[in-house]
């Protein structure tokens, strides 16, 4: 009976990995644009930029227009406007959401790993009383 619980419990830790692809998800889906990544970011979030001349920029994001995007960029003790064009663009990434701290940066994954851990623990827990409720 036990090895029947663990013969259970490895193939669901085998199949769990793939059930995204069951679901629909496909490792073709379409790429972002970049105009479509700095749409999806909130304004005043820290972003980092990489351009097509190999310059890497980190500031806070402003307006964003269908030709391009403003950042605000700390040079030399002054902060510069520029607006960024999108073809000039390699990639966009943000850094951090506005009013965010690496203190709930921290918190909130420390929240997502107890909550990762409790999630595993009731389903083993379900797998396990299945298995005991079919052998009795």
């Amino acid at each position: 009976m036990f090895r029947k619980a663990i013969s259970i419990v490895l193939a669901w830790a085998l199949l769990a990995p793939g059930a995204g692809f069951a679901a629909g998800q496909s490792s073709g889906d379409r790429k972002l644009t970049i105009r479509e990544r700095v749409i999806a970011i909130p304004a005043g979030s820290i972003i980092e930029v990489r351009t097509n001349q190999k310059q890497k920029l980190v500031g806070r994001i402003g307006e964003v227009t269908n030709d391009g995007f403003l950042m605000q960029v700390a040079r030399n003790d002054k902060v510069e406007a520029m607006t960024l064009p999108y073809p000039d663009v390699k990639s966009v990434k943000a850094i951090a959401r506005p009013g965010e701290t690496e203190g709930s940066k921290a918190g909130r994954t420390v929240a997502y790993v107890i909550l990762g851990g409790l999630a595993g623990i009731g389903a083993l827990v379900l797998i396990l009383a299945a298995v005991f409720a079919g052998s009795s």
